[in-house]
């Protein structure tokens, strides 16, 4: 697994978003498995909640995405877990 998002220093601050959201989802993908077909883009919303909590609030991957998923189910448009129930955490994630 990678230490951390794929791309150069300072990658996290500048570049393409849609090159960003593509290596988000590689290292997204490294650490958790999706289940079926899953909407891209709550797919984004559920990696911006993620990576939120694990680097700005320092929780571990498995609070990280219970946040994210919980946050997306409040939301009445994502409240459905088609939209969030996708996601399971595999591999060393602590």
């Amino acid at each position: 697994m990678r230490a951390g998002p794929p791309g150069p220093p300072g990658h996290l601050l500048v570049g393409n978003l849609p090159e960003f959201a593509r290596d988000l989802l590689g290292f997204f993908e490294d650490c958790a498995r999706r289940y079926g077909d899953v909407d891209d883009e709550s797919t984004a919303e559920l990696m911006k909640r993620f990576y939120r909590a694990m680097l700005k609030e320092g929780k571990r991957p498995a609070a990280a995405l219970r946040a994210a998923q919980l946050e997306l189910s409040r939301q009445p448009r994502w409240a459905a877990p088609f939209y969030w129930a996708g996601f399971v955490l595999q591999g060393d994630w602590r």
